[in-house]
């Protein structure tokens, strides 16, 4: 399968914790696109995977803008 594991990190434990289960998954067989929520681009279609994971932190002001706008784009799909 090829999954998108797309995270959003403050303090990096997301991060730790989105690699985790890349690298397992990876270990199973599947691919794997790991992406920052800072490094998003319009070219990330999600139709392009069988799968995605997303984790983010949660602060005061709520998710990180640009993995909420990316998820509020494509919510429909």
């Amino acid at each position: 399968m090829k999954f998108l594991i797309l995270y959003g990190t403050k303090q990096g434990q997301t991060r730790k914790i989105a690699k985790a289960i890349a690298d397992q998954l990876m270990r199973e067989g599947n691919s794997v696109d790991l992406i920052d929520a800072q490094k998003i681009t319009k070219t990330i279609d999600p139709l392009h995977y069988e799968a995605i994971l997303i984790g983010a932190s949660i602060h005061a002001s709520g998710y990180l803008k640009k993995l909420k706008k990316w998820i509020c784009t494509h919510q429909a799909i």
